[in-house]
C-alpha cells in the first residue's frame, strides 16, 4: 500500500525536476560553438536522452496513480502493541483500600516480568486498575501469558472478597464503533420503566438481539442499574441483642448463596437442584 505512494511522490518529484531542467535549459543564451567556453555536449546531443527519460517517468507516474487509487484504509489497522491490563474488583472498597489491597499487590507481583517499560495504576470505588505496558519487541500474547501467571500467583494475598482479576489485552480493533443511549419514553400519558426495568430489558432484551446481527463481536452494557435490596439497622435492637453490624453481613452472605443439593430423577427426566 505504501509502496505505491511511494512511487506517486518519486515520479511527481522527478517529473518537477525533468521540467525545471527543460525551462531553464531553454532559457541560457546561445554560445557559439567555436567558443571555448561551450559546452562539451550540447542540446542537440542531450534532446534524445531527455526524451526518453520523459517516457519512464511518465510510466512511474501513471503506474503511482494506478497504484494510489487502489490504496485501502483501515480505521484501525492490525498492529500487535504489547499493552496488558489487569482489572480487579472489590465491592464497596474505597480507593484508599483498594491501593492497598489490590493494586500496589498487583503492582508488587507483576514488577518481575522482563521488557516493562512503564507501569501505572488507578484505583477507583470498588475498582483497581493496573496498566502494563511493554517494549515494541515484546510479543504481546507472551507478554499477557506472564502477567497471568503472575496474578494467579498472587491470587490467594488477595482478600475473599476481592473478585478474580481478569487479565485484558490492549486491542484497538476491539474499541466501540458505536454507541446506544437508552432513555425512558418521555411523552405524556404513558407509563415510563423504572431504571431497574429499564436495565433488565437492555440487558436480557437488546443485548441478545443486538448480539445476533451478523458481523456484531460483543455488546458491553455499561452504566445499568441493577436490583438491589437495602438493610437499615437500627442501633438501639443490636445493642439490645448484643449484635453487631458485622454479623449482619455476615448472616446475609451465608444466606445469599447458590449451593448444589443434588438431583432429582424420575422415570422421565432429572432436574438439578
Amino acid at each position: 500500500m505504501a509502496g505505491g505512494a511511494a512511487i506517486w511522490i518519486i515520479g511527481a518529484a522527478l517529473l518537477a525536476t525533468y521540467v525545471g531542467r527543460l525551462w531553464f535549459g531553454s532559457r541560457q543564451p546561445e554560445v557559439p560553438l567555436d567558443d571555448p567556453s561551450a559546452p562539451v555536449f550540447g542540446l542537440p546531443e542531450t534532446a534524445p536522452t531527455v526524451k526518453s527519460g520523459l517516457h519512464y517517468l511518465l510510466a512511474v507516474v501513471v503506474l503511482g496513480m494506478f497504484s494510489y487509487q487502489r490504496l485501502s484504509v483501515d480505521l484501525f489497522p492490525n498492529i500487535d502493541l504489547p499493552v496488558v491490563v489487569v482489572i480487579a474488583e472489590y465491592p464497596g472498597a474505597t480507593p484508599e483500600i483498594i491501593e492497598s489491597e489490590v493494586t500496589k499487590k498487583i503492582e508488587e507481583g507483576v514488577n518481575s516480568i522482563a521488557g516493562i517499560s512503564a507501569l501505572t495504576s488507578r484505583s477507583y470505588d470498588g475498582q483497581g486498575v493496573v496498566i502494563i505496558e511493554f517494549q515494541l519487541q515484546v510479543n504481546g500474547r507472551k507478554a499477557a501469558e506472564d502477567v497471568r501467571e503472575k496474578v494467579a500467583a498472587i491470587r490467594a494475598n488477595f482478600r475473599a472478597e476481592v473478585k478474580e482479576p481478569r487479565v485484558l489485552r490492549f486491542d484497538p480493533s476491539s474499541r466501540a464503533i458505536w454507541s446506544l443511549a437508552i432513555l425512558p419514553d418521555g411523552k405524556s400519558g404513558t407509563q415510563n420503566l423504572s431504571p431497574v426495568e429499564l436495565t433488565n430489558w437492555a440487558d436480557q432484551t437488546l443485548k441478545k438481539r443486538l448480539e445476533n446481527v451478523r458481523g456484531v463481536g460483543s455488546v458491553t452494557l455499561v452504566g445499568g442499574t441493577k436490583r438491589e435490596i437495602n438493610i437499615y439497622l437500627n442501633p438501639q435492637a443490636l445493642d439490645a441483642l448484643g449484635i453487631t453490624p458485622d454479623q449482619v453481613t455476615t448472616a446475609v452472605r451465608n444466606e445469599n448463596q447458590d449451593l448444589p443439593a443434588g438431583a432429582i430423577r424420575s422415570l422421565t427426566q432429572e432436574r438439578g437442584v
